[in-house]
């Protein structure tokens, strides 16, 4: 099975729920209304780099 980095991603961002989403938007270094966006999967194509920082932030947070 091939890793898939936005699936496991929103599976994070869907796990944090003791974090704000502006404590996670501002931590990862994305704007919020991107996160919002993200997490709902409404961006086609989110970008590599959004995407790394909020799955290394939510990893930091959470690394389970």
């Amino acid at each position: 099975m091939d890793f898939d980095l936005l699936t496991a991603t929103r599976d994070k961002l869907a796990r944090a729920s003791d974090l704000g989403m502006r404590e996670i938007a501002s931590g990862a270094q994305v704007e919020l209304r991107w996160l919002y966006m993200f997490r709902k999967g409404q961006i086609s194509n989110p970008g590599i780099l959004q995407v790394q920082r909020l799955a290394e932030f939510l990893t930091r947070r959470n690394p389970a």
